[in-house]
């Protein structure tokens, strides 16, 4: 934590590009929070923005480990980081730090090495699997295609306090077995998928699966949003802040003109006196229409009820499109929040949106558009750079 009171977060990922998610959960934390990104360009190259090799929290405005509230490592393989790299993160874990684990295409059981005296610290064993052969092995090398499997949240975590489904699937679980003492808190088949455990005053949880392009996986799934940001809190040793016990938010599509209520459940015991709002935004339907991630226009605060320790919201969108509703609670030392994204239908459930994701044109080029409805509509499109109106379009 600076000292302006924002909590900062080391995050280390490779240039593989992959999206897991984190960033959006730091953006969505109850209250302000920085990270510090450091990119990993090769086995043979070190960090772009190295770990600390000391571990106070700052001297001379240089920051040490502890400058960090959690580390985040995602698809990094330890053989980009030295001997001292590796004893620094199992210090910092046992005097009270919080570090992350991520899978990978580089890291876990396909990475070169093992993380050596950092092992002892994690929740899992992980078992390296060699990814080359060399021309000494006669028989030829096919890997095996991986199995798609469920992801099955458990329960009797402080981290899945309030935490629904779905939780999609993934096809790129690594194989690890879980150590004694340390909880699942999701699995997929055998494989302990999300595990957390704690090491002397500090905390680990290891997330043994990475983003597989799958249309339902665990990356994409509401489920991991709220559990990825329930971990970072927990990493924190914030456990006040886990205060929501059950969390009713249903999904499903809503048809314009119908409402829908949205409630969060409290623990008795949190510390009050709780305050409580919503906050409602659109998502640009051009940037829809495009195949893009949904941009979220400014938020509008909106009255929520409370009594009897649970939250409630009667949202009643004033438009189709898509709408994010943000719930957010906090009481004396704690605070925290939930997101939920809706889909609001027309009556006839008209989509529109770009075939081939092209969404350039020129002179001589064609956009090709699909259309997507429940019931017959008549579609006129006007371009907004031509005065003349084409024929409707059916």
């Amino acid at each position: 934590m600076d000292p302006e009171g924002v909590r900062e977060i080391f995050f280390a990922e490779s240039a593989v590009g992959l999206e897991y998610g984190v960033r959006a959960a730091v953006t969505s934390l109850p209250y302000l929070a920085r990270i510090k990104d450091s990119l990993s360009k090769g086995l043979h190259l070190p960090l772009t923005r190295k770990l600390p090799k000391r571990l106070d929290a700052a001297l001379q405005l240089s920051p040490g480990l502890h400058t960090y509230d959690a580390i985040v490592l995602a698809d990094i393989d330890p053989t980009v980081l030295d001997a001292d790299d590796l004893w620094n993160l199992l210090a910092y874990v046992e005097a009270g730090g919080g570090l992350l684990l991520m899978a990978g295409p580089n890291a876990f059981n396909r990475a070169q090495r093992g993380w050596g005296p950092l092992d002892p610290a994690l929740p899992v064993e992980i078992t390296l699997t060699p990814q080359k052969r060399t021309k000494l092995w006669n028989e030829a090398y096919r890997p095996e295609e991986p199995a798609v499997l469920p992801v099955e949240p458990a329960a009797g975590h402080p981290v899945l306090r309030g935490v629904n489904g779905p939780f999609g699937q993934t096809k790129c679980g690594q194989e690890c077995a879980l150590r004694h003492g340390a909880t699942a808190l999701a699995t997929a088949g055998e494989c302990p998928l999300i595990a957390a455990g704690t090491y002397g005053r500090g905390r680990v949880m290891t997330v043994a699966a990475y983003p597989d392009g799958l249309p339902d996986s665990l990356f994409a799934s509401p489920g991991w949003a709220d559990l990825l940001r329930q971990g970072i809190m927990w990493l924190f040793g914030r456990d006040s802040d886990l205060a929501i016990l059950r969390c009713e938010a249903d999904r499903s599509p809503i048809p314009h003109g119908e409402g829908r209520v949205f409630a969060l459940r409290l623990d008795p015991a949190a510390p009050g006196p709780v305050a409580a709002r919503a906050l409602i935004s659109m998502a640009d339907p051009g940037w829809l229409a495009a195949g893009r991630e949904p941009q979220y226009g400014v938020p509008t605060a909106v009255p929520v009820a409370f009594a009897n320790h649970a939250v409630g919201y009667q949202f009643a969108p004033p438009s189709p499109g898509r709408w994010k509703v943000r719930m957010e609670v906090k009481g004396e030392g704690w605070a925290n929040a939930r997101e939920i994204e809706v889909e609001v239908e027309s009556a006839t459930g008209l989509k529109l949106s770009i075939r081939d994701g092209r969404y350039v044109t020129a002179p001589g080029w064609t956009l090709p558009l699909r259309v997507e409805a429940k019931a017959p509509v008549e579609v006129e499109l006007i371009p907004s750079w031509d005065r003349r109106r084409p024929a409707p379009a059916h």
